[in-house]
């Protein structure tokens, strides 16, 4: 184990919260039925840093978008 942590786990470890939604299924965004593929992986130290993390879904509504979304995350550094 390289002791590295998921900070959307972290800090929401009972949201259910996806950044991949297949673009041949047009209603999983509105069901929110997808994947999260994406991460944000950090060291425990940085981790306990970590004061917000999100995933912006906006992008995802555009024409034709990306299959994945904005994962972010704001640290105090």
């Amino acid at each position: 184990a390289w002791g590295f942590e998921d900070v959307f786990c972290k800090l929401y470890p009972d949201r259910q919260q996806f950044t991949f939604f297949d673009y041949r299924a047009p209603s999983a965004l509105a069901a929110n039925k997808g994947w999260r593929i994406d991460h944000i992986l950090a060291t425990a130290p940085l981790a306990q840093r970590c004061q917000r993390v999100d995933v912006d879904l906006e992008p995802r509504r555009a024409t034709d978008p990306s299959d994945h979304t904005v994962l972010w995350a704001d640290f105090s550094l």
